[in-house]
């Protein structure tokens, strides 16, 4: 069985309800997955470079996991990845640590799908979004797979209704039964 790390990019995990569901799903759809929460081990940004760098070289798959924020990854995250996938490691002519590994995308959005159309409100389809994480995967040397998306998902206490979490939590269950039959394919 290939090495699965998932790293989680969501900044404050204990306030996310469709992240945090699919994130347990997946793991006990795929208990094997090593899964590493950036907010929960660094909500200080203050990274350990050599044990991010150490669980990267050790998967055969890689997958972000993320809501989308400002048409990319959270803050955490890109800091994460600015920070890790350094120079000598990730690219570069001795940097060769993420050659060949796969990459799958795993995402949220708050916004409905409809949105990401170029006639929607985004103007813009998820594909064309996320293109830049895509060609950095692919500077790695990584195989870049597609993406798992669910659209719609932002939940609010004290605003969205009890079908709104009835429905992010079936939508959540899906995407994780998605994402893992991604994984193990």
């Amino acid at each position: 069985m290939p090495q699965i790390l998932i790293v989680s990019g969501h900044p404050d995990p204990a306030t996310s309800l469709a992240n945090r569901l699919i994130l347990r799903n997946v793991k006990e759809l795929v208990p094997a997955a090593n899964v590493r929460e950036l907010g929960v081990l660094y909500p200080d940004g203050q990274f350990d470079v050599a044990a991010e760098q150490e669980a990267l070289a050790g998967a055969d798959i890689i997958v972000l996991a993320f809501p989308l924020h400002w048409y990319s990854v959270p803050g955490l995250m890109k800091n994460w990845i600015d920070r890790v996938w350094l120079h000598g490691f990730a690219y570069g002519s001795k940097g060769d640590r993420l050659r060949g590994k796969r990459m799958v995308l795993s995402v949220t959005t708050g916004g409905p799908e409809t949105a990401y159309r170029h006639d929607g409100s985004q103007t813009a389809t998820l594909r064309e979004i996320l293109l830049p994480l895509r060609l950095t995967a692919r500077n790695c040397g990584m195989k870049v797979t597609d993406y798992v998306a669910s659209y719609g998902m932002l939940f609010i206490p004290g605003m969205s209704t009890e079908d709104d979490r009835n429905r992010i939590e079936r939508e959540a269950l899906e995407h994780a039964r998605v994402l893992a039959r991604t994984l193990l394919q």
